[in-house]
């Protein structure tokens, strides 16, 4: 049709990664060891040793680490809503896709 135009989604750019993790519920004391297998500015995706479900959110300790960054300032406390399961790459650890909500 002349005149309509569609567009696709644009999806962040994700970066592999296998760097660990920390989660928990909200409202939990305790948290979780995880490992992180990629991350976007959107969100990340991780392996936990913890079961989780969509919808569900969560709060999310790492940190980032560059050559120009002071120690300091590496944390990276948020909240995630996690968005999908993936069932189909589950190894020894459940797998969970999270959107940053802030």
């Amino acid at each position: 049709m002349e005149g309509s135009t569609t567009f696709a989604p644009v999806r962040a750019m994700r970066y592999t990664v296998a760097m660990p993790l920390q989660y928990r519920r909200i409202g939990e004391r305790q948290w979780h060891p995880g490992v992180a297998e990629n991350i976007s500015q959107s969100g990340v995706f991780f392996r936990g040793d913890r079961g989780l479900s969509e919808a569900e959110v969560i709060e999310i300790h790492f940190t980032l680490r560059g050559p120009a960054t002071p120690p300091e300032d590496t944390a990276r406390p948020c909240m995630a809503i996690i968005v999908r399961r993936d069932q189909s790459r589950v190894e020894d650890r459940p797998a969970f896709g999270t959107r940053f909500l802030d």
